[in-house]
């Protein structure tokens, strides 16, 4: 049973920051130095100070990124940068986006505190595979700040019914609104009415949550819970979430592409054989046909980069049966299949030996560079296969999804004391 409910939010005073969109950041783990550069200059208020600060060589345990970040935080609610509301409240978070197709679309959910489960339990359920040095970074962040400082993004089976309570909810004149480096709109207002509050706490109950983006801060956000039990310490047993109908039009999910260099075989003609034991090899001429025909087959299929030549690749019938230890609910999965069968499989390759990039020409450029060796383009996900690899208890390969628009950090935050 999803256990949720509405908080007083930490956010940033309109009458102190004139330019919102300065003060925003995007999600930390894809912040580069130049970004993180680039938002620094943009304001000393700007919140990537405080979410994913800098570091210096002359930090040492009692000085660093994390202790800087506790310090912001208490300082601009001091100055009035940053105030907490007067009441517990939902929030509201709407995004009007271009989709790379150039469609125009709306995704709206809601902010509030869900209570942290164990995975175990099967009430919140990831769906990928996530690394270690992201979670003690979030940790190190928690531990110092004891705030939430940026949303995780989750989807509930809705049925509709959450859906028209905040679809029909306009904006208030309270309302923040910034436009990102992308050009999506964010907008986010309070619901203080305890009766819709108290419809959208009842609908969410018997609905698990799936999360679509933030595995990381989930579990860091458990470990804190469990870390501060064990001093005698209550009152971490929520996390903030940004919470949105997984039948909900407005969800993107756009492709994240890989490219290797370590491999065990040396030889590229080698290469393209051995993956021909499962693969039927197409030569493509131009990459606009490659990533046309990728699109079209949608499902069982990868583009290859190798030698300047485009392939398409198509999984031959039966070819996962030779093959023991891929899980049932996994076997239709392209990210899956990829990383099983043609990376550890064929390839002979570690997990971890390939890296991740969603630009199609920057995969193109690092292979012609000679950075890599072999670049492979893919269809993204369809939002049922994270439902169903989640309730079957099953992760998928990490950076299988990029949920798109990203959820701006800064909107608003959640401090526990």
């Amino acid at each position: 049973m999803s256990e949720i409910k509405p908080f007083r939010g930490i956010i940033y005073n309109k009458e102190k920051v004139k330019d919102l969109n300065q003060v925003i950041a995007p999600p930390y783990d894809i912040i580069s130095s130049g970004i993180q550069e680039r938002l620094y200059r943009s304001s000393p208020y700007n919140i990537v100070r405080i979410d994913f600060g800098r570091e210096y060589p002359d930090d040492t345990p009692e000085k660093n990124k994390y202790k800087r970040a506790f310090s912001y935080i208490n300082d601009w609610l001091k100055e009035g940068i940053l105030k907490r509301d007067e009441s517990e409240s939902i929030y509201i978070y709407k995004m009007d986006y271009l989709s790379p197709k150039g469609v125009k679309k709306t995704l709206r959910g809601f902010v509030c505190l869900v209570k942290l489960e164990d995975l175990s339990k099967g009430i919140i359920l990831p769906h990928e595979n996530t690394y270690s040095g992201p979670r003690v970074d979030r940790l190190n962040l928690l531990r110092a700040t004891r705030t939430n400082t940026s949303l995780i993004f989750s989807l509930y089976p809705g049925e509709g019914k959450i859906s028209e309570i905040i679809y029909r909810i306009n904006p208030a004149g309270t309302a923040l609104e910034v436009r990102d480096s992308d050009g999506t709109s964010h907008t986010l207002w309070a619901i203080r009415d305890t009766s819709l509050i108290d419809n959208i706490v009842k609908e969410i109950k018997n609905r698990p949550i799936f999360i679509a983006d933030g595995h990381h801060r989930y579990e860091t956000a458990l470990l804190f819970r469990d870390e501060m039990r064990k001093k005698g310490e209550e009152g971490y047993d929520y996390v903030m979430m940004f919470l949105a109908d997984i039948e909900d039009e407005g969800l993107t999910i756009l492709p994240t592409h890989r490219f290797i260099q370590n491999i065990p075989i040396s030889d590229n003609k080698e290469i393209r054989k051995t993956i021909g034991k499962g693969f039927e090899l197409k030569t493509i001429l131009t990459r606009e046909v490659m990533l046309k025909e990728l699109e079209e087959k949608e499902h069982l299929c990868f583009g290859m980069y190798i030698d300047g030549i485009y392939y398409l690749l198509t999984l031959k019938e039966n070819a996962l049966e030779s093959f023991a230890g891929l899980p049932p609910a996994l076997r239709n999965l392209d990210s899956a299949i990829l990383h099983f069968l043609i990376f550890e499989k064929f390839l002979g390759m570690k997990n971890g030996d390939y890296d991740y990039e969603r630009d199609v020409d920057e995969v193109i450029r690092k292979v012609d560079s000679g950075d890599f060796r072999i670049g492979f383009f893919m269809n993204p996900p369809k939002v049922k296969e994270v439902k169903e690899i989640a309730l079957s208890g099953e992760r998928m390969p990490p950076k299988t999804t990029f949920f798109y628009p990203k959820l701006v950090t800064g909107m608003v935050i959640n401090k526990f004391d």
